[in-house]
Formats: structure tokens, sequence, C-alpha cells
């Protein structure tokens, strides 16, 4: 409905348009949900453009886009095209942003939503409910995952202990924590408001995805990163996996004891003081293969649990850490930590543990389904969206009531919705409860409201650069 829209349609007379946005139009590549490897193709492709623009990849630069294989190449089958598919795509026209101006710019001026967010605006959104009393049939007739669990009786939820995202309180015998309310919001979702009925399971890293192929948990709410390689083909499996929106927004930080701290965060081996830095952090992660990047594996010392790099850093195998703020820092994201907070993790050393500043990686945590079910990682992804819906339209948990109705779940579930946000209340108040004196949210911008049409164009980790 532009000026130059109607002048094209054959109007010339007098015309405004008025600059207030009155609704939310995601515009997307749709996809049928019956060929998963064909909508993560076309998925990673629109991500792909919006990489080359972050990293200032031009047409003309296209060759600096690395070849991937997760599509199928490798060296017993190469495919060729596919390992060049990003090179090949920026090569036709340019990233996002040279086909915006080349497409729209003229007559639609690039702003609001359809800028880059450089992780220093808000980005949580949730999407159009759209329709919701379209009828479908219940999830339990098209959707095994939700039979099994029904059948069962409750919600298997794969996790990992870690402050403010999942505790255990050995005397009350309960689970709390931000992953742990998802769970029960989806479980409230399912069972008509019964949230209690979830089963936690405390899983290591390297083992997380074959558990959830295997069917022994139905969803990991477990502080997962959306990756390219993990969508299309999770390398421990060979299978791909659903990731819901982003709950929390993370990344790559380093702590260290002593000046150790200055030597990982400055990524320094050179200085005499820090050539003899050793690296522990949690084995079979993106926070490794970001530091396989950043050190030489001589530096480098992954374990298998974080008791293990604390048990490290006391005997001096180690003297710094990798990981999320949930690895690297012992009572939130504080940025100097003192000797008391983490030793209430079991550290009992004699020099003080820091944090540096830098971060170093995107790491966008999302619930983590199965690909082979796309209604139930669709329940799942529209629960979580309910909750930032909520907040949205300042629904409370005490108000949970206004949320809408639906019968896309069938007509057994219209209250799906209402039951999620009255079980835990929405992302806001999820938020504070169990972050609000860790991640203080007003410092986080990311995981703030996109209330104000910010820029929402932020690439997802996994596609590379040739050096």
């Amino acid at each position: 409905i532009n000026s130059q829209a109607m002048k094209e349609g054959g109007y010339f007379g007098p015309y405004e348009l008025g600059s207030q946005l009155l609704s939310r139009e995601p515009i997307s590549m749709a996809t049928r949900s019956g060929d998963p490897r064909w909508s993560d193709f076309v998925e990673w492709m629109v991500q792909a453009l919006i990489f080359a623009e972050e990293q200032e990849i031009t047409q003309a630069r296209s060759f600096r886009m690395a070849p991937t294989s997760v599509f199928g190449g490798n060296e017993t089958h190469p495919h060729p095209q596919l390992q060049s598919m990003f090179e090949n795509a920026i090569a036709v026209r340019g990233n996002y942003g040279e086909l915006y101006n080349f497409n729209l710019q003229s007559f639609l001026p690039r702003g609001g939503m359809n800028r880059l967010n450089a992780g220093d605006s808000p980005i949580m959104y949730s999407f159009p409910l759209g329709d919701t009393l379209v009828e479908a049939p219940e999830l339990e007739v098209s959707s095994p995952t939700v039979r099994a669990i029904k059948e069962r009786g409750f919600l298997n939820c794969g996790m990992n202990q870690r402050r403010g995202f999942a505790s255990f309180e050995p005397s009350a015998r309960t689970w709390t924590g931000f992953d742990i309310d998802l769970c029960h919001a989806i479980a409230a979702a399912l069972f008509d408001g019964s949230d209690s009925r979830v089963v936690v399971t405390d899983l290591p890293s390297a083992q997380r995805f074959s558990v959830l192929q295997d069917g022994r948990v139905d969803i990991l709410a477990r502080l997962t990163t959306w990756t390219l390689d993990r969508d299309v083909r999770e390398p421990t499996t060979g299978q791909g996996l659903s990731f819901s929106y982003p709950y929390f927004h993370d990344g790559l930080k380093f702590g260290g004891v002593g000046q150790y701290a200055d030597c990982a965060n400055n990524l320094d081996v050179i200085s005499p003081e820090c050539q003899d830095l050793k690296v522990c952090l949690l084995e079979d992660t993106t926070i490794l293969s970001r530091v396989e990047e950043l050190f030489h594996s001589g530096y480098i010392y992954p374990k298998s649990s974080f008791a293990e790099i604390i048990s490290a850093l006391n005997t001096g195998e180690c003297n710094s850490v990798a990981g999320g703020f949930h690895d690297v820092d012992a009572t939130g994201v504080r940025l100097d930590i003192d000797l008391q907070s983490i030793a209430d993790l079991g550290y009992s050393g004699s020099e003080t543990y820091r944090v540096g500043e830098k971060v170093y990686s995107k790491d966008p945590l999302a619930l983590t389904t199965r690909q082979d079910d796309p209604l139930w990682s669709d329940f799942v992804r529209w629960i979580f969206w309910a909750l930032v819906h909520a907040e949205e339209q300042g629904i409370t948990q005490a108000t949970a009531h206004d949320m809408p109705q639906t019968k896309l779940f069938g007509p057994l579930r219209t209250n799906a919705l209402y039951h999620a946000v009255n079980a835990v209340g929405n992302y806001g108040e999820i938020y504070e409860r169990h972050f609000g004196n860790l991640v203080p949210r007003g410092t986080s911008s990311l995981h703030q409201l996109n209330s104000g049409f910010g820029p929402m164009l932020r690439a997802l980790p996994g596609i590379q650069l040739l050096s």
C-alpha cells in the first residue's frame, strides 16, 4: 500500500501512508511439514543471507563463505553444488542487505524489524496466533509423541542442573528453574492444567541427543544451542532436530584463577605468564567447537561434567574455564566472582576466580525435539510463544483466563494456552523468578520484549567463513 505501489496500480491522486504499524506480519518462506530436510535447506539459505550481511560478505566476496557437508556432501559421497550452497547463493544476488536494496529499497526504505540485530536490541517476540478457532484433530491422533506421553501419563523432560535453569532441592525432592518451568507449562497444556505430570532426567551433554532420539525423553529443555549441524544432521546421531524460538541467549566467555582469567579472556598464550594456560570445558558442546577455533588443542581440557571441571580447578589440572555464563560464573553473571562465591560450588583454591567481559559466540538456547514428529514440535514451539504472547498482552499468571482459546490442538484442548500461563506465568514472570538476580533483564537486551518493532534479523550459529 505504499505510494509507489499505488502509482504502479494506476492511482495518481493525493495519497499518504500512515507510520503506525497495527499488526504483525512476519513474512516467511513456506514449505510442507513432511520433508524436514527440504525445510531445513530453505531455512538455512535464508540464515546464510543474514549471516553474510552480518559478516560484511557481499556478492563480490561470496567466495569467503565456507563449504558445508550437512546436506549430504562428504569425502565419500561429494556433492560439490551442495557443499558450496552458501557461496552459490550469495554469488547470485548478494547478502540480505543487497537483496533488500535491489528489490525493495526504492519504495520501502529498510527499517524497523528488517534490520540486523547486533545483540544489543530486544528480540523476544511472539509470532501472530492467527485464526485459533480453526479445528484440527486431537494431537493424540496425529502425533505419536503426544500419544505416548498421554498413555504413560507424564512428560519426560531432559535437562541439566545449572543455577537459574534447573536445580534440585533434596529436602523437598523438587526441581525448580527456568527450564523446569518450561516443561511444566507444556505438561499443563497437554494434561488439561495438571502441570505436575513431569519426570525430569538430568542428562550429560554427550548423551542428550541419543537419549532424545531413542525416545527416552520427549523434549530437551537443557541448555541446547540451535545450530546448523544440529538442525539438519546432529553429528552424534546423524539425525536432524527441531527447535523452538530461542528462550535464552548465551555466549562463550572465559573465567579463570589469578592472571589466567585475563589470559583466556584475551586469547593470550604468548605472554610468559600465560604460556601454561589450561582451559577446562564441557565435552560435546558448541562451546568446545568454538574454543577449538580459538586455541590449539594443547590448551584445551574437555570434561564430562561441571563437577569434573571444579575438581580440575582444585587440582591445578586447569586454570581457566570456558562456557556460557552458567558454566564460567559461580553465582550468575557478575563479572568478578569472589573466592567464597565459587567455593560454594567446590572450588578450594587460594586465588580469586574472575570472569572476563568478552563474549566469543552466539548461543541461542532453544527447546529441542525430534524432527520426526512435526506436530509435537509445533505444539512445543507454540506453547513457548504463548508465554511470550501473554507478556506482550499484559496477561499474567493471575489473569491467565484472558489467554485466547484454540482448537488447533483439537476440540478437547481449547484451553491449552490458558493452562500453560496459569501454571507458570508469562515469559517475564518466569524470567524474573529464576534470572532476575542473576541476569537482570534490563542489562540483557536480547531477553527483552521487542515491543517497538526493533531489528529482528540475527543469524543462527553454524555457518562459517573461510579464513
